[in-house]
Formats: C-alpha cells, structure tokens, sequence
C-alpha cells in the first residue's frame, strides 16, 4: 500500500498542491479524496469536464495495481426538499440508494 500511496502522490503532486486532490493511508487502504466541487458544479448531478482529467489520472495509476478498488461518495440533498415536487422517480438522480423510494 506504501508504493501506491507514493506512486499516487507522485502522479498527482500538481492537484494535491491545488487542494484538488488529498492522498492518505488508512487501515483500510490508499484513500483519494477528491473535491466535491472538482466533480461537480452546484445542484449538478453530471461530471464537469475537468474532472475526468482527475478520474484518468488515478486510473493510469490503479490500471498497475492488482487490488480491489471501493468508490465511496455522498449526496447533497436535491434542489427541492419536498418530496411531493419532485417528478415520480426524478430523485433517481440524486440519490441512486434511494431508488425504491421514488
């Protein structure tokens, strides 16, 4: 885990200087945490464009690995909080989990 945390931060040094990116080591593993406002534009539920930049360049990286790989990530709740406006089904969007619930 020591090699792909230290190949990771060296991959990624330039984003981790631009708070873009954060590397650690837990029990658990090598964690990326990338900003949520990297990701995502506010009340987005679609990818920006610049964000893929930082999605290939961890994969270049764990494409060498032979590890399981766990995404985690949350979501903020949708632009409406009242569930009797929102469209049958449209909170599929915002909270895949969620989905019996639509």
């Amino acid at each position: 885990m020591q090699k792909l945390a230290s190949e990771l931060n060296k991959t990624m040094a330039t984003m981790i200087k631009q708070r873009v990116v954060d590397i650690s080591q837990t029990k658990r593993g090598v964690v990326v945490d990338i900003s949520a406002s990297t990701l995502f534009g506010a009340g987005e539920t679609a990818l920006q464009a610049g964000s893929l930049n930082v999605l290939r360049e961890v994969a270049v990286v764990l494409a060498k690995e032979d590890l399981a790989i766990e995404v985690e990530g949350h979501t903020t709740t949708p632009p409406s909080t009242r569930r009797s406006s929102l469209p049958t089904g449209s909170c599929r969007q915002y909270a895949p989990a969620a989905w019996s619930d639509c």
